[in-house]
Order: structure tokens, then sequence, then C-alpha cells
């Protein structure tokens, strides 16, 4: 029974870890896992898309931004409180002005922390952000 219990121990640590080797690319999956794990989620590669609702300004430091993308309804696990659903990333940008504006859609390429986040609002840290169209 023990070798059964290490092999099945094993596997399901062998498949975490390659289904976690892909980047998620749903809004839903990062609301989930953030529900389920609380803050003990690792720091994990996502690819989001959606459209810039909000550009809000760093009070604490220069040249920095808070991008509020608001992602499409139909990836979503868990509704916000105002029944609008976003992720947020920061942008630094010394460039005026910006090289996004509001109603820009984007894709983010990046891990979210889970330290920073919650299911309603995950936080990205981004690697890569890009303009894939505007409204």
């Amino acid at each position: 029974m023990k070798k059964f219990l290490s092999l099945v121990i094993v596997f399901s640590f062998l498949f975490s870890v390659s289904a976690s080797a892909e980047p998620i690319t749903s809004y839903a999956e990062v609301q989930d896992q953030l529900l389920a794990a609380a803050y003990k989620v690792p720091k994990q590669d996502v690819i989001l898309s959606g459209i810039i609702a909000s550009i809000v300004p760093s009070y604490s430091f220069k040249n920095t931004y808070y991008l509020f993308v608001m992602v499409d309804d139909d990836d979503v696990s868990m509704w916000g409180p105002e029944d609008d659903n976003y992720f947020v990333t920061v942008l630094r940008s010394e460039a005026d002005p910006l090289a996004f504006d509001v109603g820009d859609a984007v894709t983010v390429e990046g891990r979210f922390f889970s330290i920073y986040s919650s299911p309603v609002c995950p936080y990205i840290d981004p690697y890569k952000i890009s303009k894939t169209g505007s409204n």
C-alpha cells in the first residue's frame, strides 16, 4: 500500500510540474487558482487579453502607471463587485504621451503574484504588453 501511495504522489507531482509549464491563458483559470489556494499559489506565467478601462499613475513611483484591463465576460469564474472583471498590470514608461490609451485592446504576457492579487482583481507583473487594437 505504501508503494502505491508513493507512486500516486510521485505521479501527481510530475503531472503538476508538467501542467504548469505552459502559461495560463484564461482569466477564469487564474481566478480559480487564487480561490483554491488563497495566497499560496506560486508565481505563474500568464497571457491575458482585454481592453484598457483605466490608466492610473502611481503615487509612489515616477514614470509608473497601473493599467486596469477589462476581460471578456465569457472568461470569468467569479464576478467582481461591479459586474466588471479586471486584472491590473504595471507599466513603466517615460514616453509622453504613453503608448497606450483607455479603450486599447492589449495582451499582457507576464506572471501573476498571488500575494498582490485577489480572485476579482489579479495582479500581473508584465514581461511584455502589446497593443492588439482599439475600441
